[in-house]
């Protein structure tokens, strides 16, 4: 019993001494980038990286679709104002500044719009160009620079798989070795305490564990030697394996700096700050507010309809007799104006055109009246005269903003009734309605 004892602390301790299954790789993070199969990654980086050379692309182009609408919103707003203000007749150096915020407008949309041209012409030309230049599509699919990379590991690994794999089961061999061994220690330890087990059976115990114990230490030692394989084999797979990791570390830094390069080209585009125009526009366009004169209008509009105007005050006339002329014929003053009263109107004053610059650089311009004038649509002749009335075309589509205005569209004929008045209204017959109109929508 006192060999059975000793035989006992033997196993226990030499138990104690069996290696953890998991290793000395238990430390490492789960999916180092030395592990079989791990190198998947960085080639799935490698491409993803081709891949979002077009992301780039697509994203600076829509930036441009940004600019781009926001060159028409400035222009619609231009427009529609515009449309606004002269419908409803502002005056004298107000109208100026009216003109000039919506000239900054369209000015701040030319700019932009150039600057939706450039971020185009710049995803257009610098991530294709520099995609074709350095990568190359298979036959098969796929890019050459990623199949290359996969090979590359491949064969930095195809070695040391091997040999991993060659310690994987040896591993496994002695882990199954140290188990026979345990199982064979225990069933002798329970014979040995057991009363029930003859002399026979307790030595056959004995001669099973000492097999499971050669064995043991048999397996031990194939895996102990494939373990020093892998381990010999250690510098050359680090070295190949870094060499393939730095050509891939290689192309992705060219990526990144081209795209950091188109990044600050974008930038510098939509820095719109450094356009030399750009502070010139706003200095203008407050300039221009800064001169309105609310004081010199109002002395202006004085003088030309209100109490600082001139009259014909009424005077007795001697009966002079019948004239040569018909009492229906028309006179001219001297200067070819049409006499006022009778429903003739003046038009000594001049109409001022001003222009808002297009994206092309041409011009579109805006007729509005001067300062007191009247709109340049009621200056034009009367087409056709009928009974009570001329006949004018409408020159846009007009719709009745109140219940005493007509509704009329581009080149509807309607009988002028009365003509313009000082707030550049008159009044028309159409399909049988009466009703006002703009003046400066017909001619």
């Amino acid at each position: 019993m006192g060999d059975d004892a000793s035989r006992r602390t033997s196993y226990q301790s030499q138990a104690s001494r069996t290696p953890s299954v998991q290793g000395s790789s238990s430390n490492l993070p789960p999916q180092s980038f030395w592990k079989i199969g791990e190198y998947k990654r960085v080639v799935k980086r490698l491409d993803e990286g081709i891949h979002n050379c077009d992301i780039v692309q697509a994203m600076i182009k829509e930036r441009a679709a940004v600019e781009h609408e926001y060159t028409k919103a400035l222009e619609k707003w231009a427009e529609k104002w515009h449309k606004h203000y002269t419908r409803k007749p502002e005056y004298g150096t107000l109208m100026e500044g009216y003109d000039a915020l919506l000239n900054q407008a369209k000015q701040c949309a030319n700019i932009h719009e150039t600057v939706s041209n450039n971020l185009i012409a710049l995803a257009d030309s610098e991530m294709p160009n520099y995609k074709k230049e350095q990568y190359t599509r298979g036959f098969l699919g796929g890019y050459k620079q990623t199949k290359t990379a996969d090979a590359g590991f491949s064969k930095a690994q195809a070695q040391w798989y091997k040999l991993d794999s060659k310690t994987k089961s040896q591993h496994k061999s002695y882990e199954n070795a140290c188990k026979s061994r345990v199982k064979a220690q225990e069933a002798l330890q329970a014979a040995v305490a057991s009363s029930d087990h003859t002399t026979e059976q307790v030595r056959k115990l004995e001669d099973k564990l000492t097999a499971a114990q050669a064995e043991e230490v048999k397996r031990k030692g194939k895996y102990e030697a494939a373990v020093d394989a892998q381990l010999a084999d250690k510098p050359r797979y680090m070295n190949d394996m870094t060499t393939e990791f730095n050509l891939c570390q290689e192309t992705e830094m060219h990526r990144v700096s081209k795209v950091k390069e188109v990044t600050i080209q974008a930038v510098h585009h939509l820095d719109v700050t450094q356009v030399p125009t750009h502070k010139a526009m706003f200095s203008d366009a407050l300039n221009q507010q800064e001169m309105i004169s609310p004081q010199e209008d109002i002395q202006a509009y004085a003088k030309s309809h209100g109490v600082e105007m001139d009259m014909e005050w009424p005077q007795f006339q001697e009966f002079e007799g019948p004239s040569a002329n018909p009492p229906n014929e028309a006179k001219h003053a001297d200067n070819g104006q049409a006499p006022m009263g009778g429903g003739a109107y003046s038009t000594q004053n001049s109409h001022v055109q001003e222009s808002f610059s297009q994206n092309d650089g041409a011009q579109t311009s805006f007729a509005r009246q001067d300062s007191f004038g009247v709109p340049a649509a009621a200056a034009v002749a009367p087409v056709a005269a009928t009974g009570g009335g001329r006949v004018a075309t409408a020159m846009y589509d007009y719709e009745a903003q109140d219940a005493d205005e007509l509704t009329f569209g581009e080149g509807d004929q309607i009988i002028i009734i009365e003509e313009v008045d000082e707030a550049g209204w008159c009044k028309g017959e159409l399909r049988g309605r009466v009703g006002l109109l703009p003046a400066n929508y017909v001619e």
